[in-house]
């Protein structure tokens, strides 16, 4: 499903699904008129709050850019950093999606 989150953020982004907790959205570019939702992390989060999209409590995992999984990590409802995704942690190194 693609919601236009672009009127909020600079980056744009599709979400690809919502479990368990767990909001997933890949970057979609164009990077060469777009930041990387990595490098628009803030806006990224407050859009998808202000939705309604990432509820109170879930995380939130990202396919970056260059097709990894990673967590942005939300603390108080604001962007509060970055983490290896789940399987990363495991792995050494962050699958390619």
């Amino acid at each position: 499903m693609f919601l236009d989150h672009t009127r909020q953020c600079r980056a744009r982004f599709t979400i690809v699904g919502k479990h368990a907790g767990v909001l997933t959205i890949r970057d979609i570019g164009p990077w060469s008129t777009h930041p990387t939702v990595t490098n628009d992390a803030e806006h990224v989060v407050q859009s998808l709050v202000a939705s309604g999209d990432l509820a109170d409590g879930e995380r939130l995992l990202y396919v970056d850019s260059e097709g990894r999984l990673d967590e942005i990590v939300i603390y108080g409802r604001q962007f509060a950093g970055f983490k290896p995704g789940p399987s990363a942690t495991a792995a050494g190194e962050p699958p390619v999606v």
